[in-house]
């Protein structure tokens, strides 16, 4: 079957692209063609790493960070916008997902085709779907998007407030799949890095830290003799600023003491390279995600004591059952996806 995508599979953080990536690799050993929509050019892409900060260190970041990047984002095979608008014919079904795609609070999400409007493929679904903190009443802000989900044939969420979105558009209760990230093995995202980092390091990404959440990080560096190592993301106050790609950002996770992060998929490739971790989560899909692999252990909140955020480090997290708990979570999924495409007929 010829599979097209709809999501952020060009980006320039480490989550979309990795999600994108499971997502591919699955489907490619159910023994499918998978084709991604592009819907912007490169040079509109570049611009995006680029940004528009001032920081002539960061701008040289940036630059390299893009270079690094399109090596992995050259992995998908790309089908343009116009072609799947014009040529329905050219796949056999459209997945919409996964990724915060329906969360209108931000901009790009806005945009109809992450909604399958104006494409006329046979059959549409949605993988993993999240509006993120997005919710209805915020939805039906924008009546073409909520026609355009009420077309799909079947809806597959990431998250409970997905969930309740989805059923007062619809009527119909969504059912729960996996990140596209907990598919596949862990295995499948280690890319060879030539890590410069010789030194024990703390590893943080996060997109921004408060100060004292900062302050905490330094001081438990520096009382642990540790460098503090951003990936991915250009923090000026952070011992070195490396630049790996999407692939090869687990293999950076699991030459690191510890993990400090913020955001869901650097809370994922914790779990899954069972490395020690503190999430400063305010987000509910980053505490949904611990929840389900009864992890919730590794919350920090910014208000506790520099004491409490120490003891993070030493406090046992129990991997094996996350693992399990991932494991369930991958063969429902999945099962789920082989149901779907078995409607299609083509399997």
């Amino acid at each position: 079957m010829k599979i097209g995508v709809v999501t952020v599979h060009d980006s320039s953080n480490f989550g979309s692209i990795l999600q994108a990536f499971g997502l591919k690799k699955t489907l490619e050993k159910m023994g499918h063609d998978v084709y991604f929509i592009k819907t912007r050019s490169r040079k509109e892409l570049y611009k995006i790493f680029l940004g528009k900060s001032k920081n002539i260190k960061k701008y040289f970041y940036n630059k390299k960070k893009y270079k690094v990047f399109m090596q992995d984002i050259e992995e998908f095979k790309e089908i343009s916008l116009e072609d799947i608008q014009n040529k329905p014919e050219l796949v056999d079904l459209l997945i919409i997902g996964s990724d915060e795609l329906w969360n209108v609070d931000t901009p790009v999400f806005r945009n109809e085709y992450f909604y399958g409007i104006s494409m006329k493929v046979k059959r549409k679904i949605t993988y993993a779907i999240s509006s993120g903190s997005a919710t209805y009443e915020r939805l039906k802000n924008y009546p073409n998007l909520i026609q355009g989900i009420k077309e799909i044939d079947n809806i597959f969420v990431r998250d409970k407030l997905t969930g309740e979105n989805v059923k007062k558009i619809t009527g119909k209760d969504p059912e729960f799949t996996c990140d596209p990230t907990f598919l596949v093995d862990i295995s499948e995202f280690k890319k060879k890095y030539e890590n410069p980092i010789k030194d024990k390091y703390l590893l943080i990404y996060s997109y921004s830290y408060s100060e004292k959440q900062k302050e905490y990080i330094v001081r438990y560096a520096r009382e642990n003799n540790l460098k503090i190592v951003s990936a991915g993301l250009f923090n000026s106050w952070c011992d070195k600023n490396i630049n790996c790609s999407p692939l090869e950002f687990s293999e950076v996770i699991c030459g690191a003491e510890a993990v400090v992060t913020t955001t869901f998929h650097g809370t994922i490739f914790s779990i899954l390279n069972k490395k020690q971790f503190v999430s400063f989560s305010g987000k509910q899909k980053t505490k949904d995600v611990l929840e389900k692999t009864n992890l919730t252990d590794a919350i920090f909140n910014e208000e506790d004591s520099y004491e409490n955020f120490k003891l993070h480090f030493t406090k046992k997290l129990d991997f094996n059952e996350a693992y399990n708990r991932i494991l369930s979570m991958r063969e429902e999924s999945l099962e789920k996806l082989r149901r779907e495409l078995c409607e299609e007929g083509n399997l």
